[in-house]
């Protein structure tokens, strides 16, 4: 009898876990696809040698941060290739899993 318990609330267990990975996986796809985003100004103090990151004395950012100068990851570097140092920047910070980067930037003319 302890046996037939037991392998009922195992087996209630396996179906309830994985339930609930499956919900998790549900969840977790559509939040990576639509990454949240923010949009900034500023001024770039500072870029990497390999234009990894760049420092940015930013204004307020609505809704995110406020005003500062800060170092930002890139998306990708070849979005550094026409910014230089003391440049007028608008640009967009993107919300990852794990952290926060800029997919876009352009001078402010």
């Amino acid at each position: 009898m302890r046996r037939k318990i037991a392998g009922i609330v195992l087996l209630g267990v396996v179906l309830l876990l994985s339930g609930c990975s499956k919900k998790n996986e549900a969840q977790s796809e559509p939040a990576e696809a639509a990454a949240e985003t923010y949009q900034g100004r500023g001024v770039v103090v500072s870029i990497a040698d390999d234009h990894s990151y760049l420092v940015i004395n930013h204004e307020a950012i609505p809704g995110f941060m406020a005003a500062m100068s800060m170092p930002f990851a890139v998306e990708d570097s070849t979005l550094l290739k026409d910014i230089q140092p003391k440049d007028s920047v608008y640009f967009t910070i993107s919300l990852g899993k794990d952290h926060a980067y800029i997919s876009k930037i352009r001078k402010k003319e």
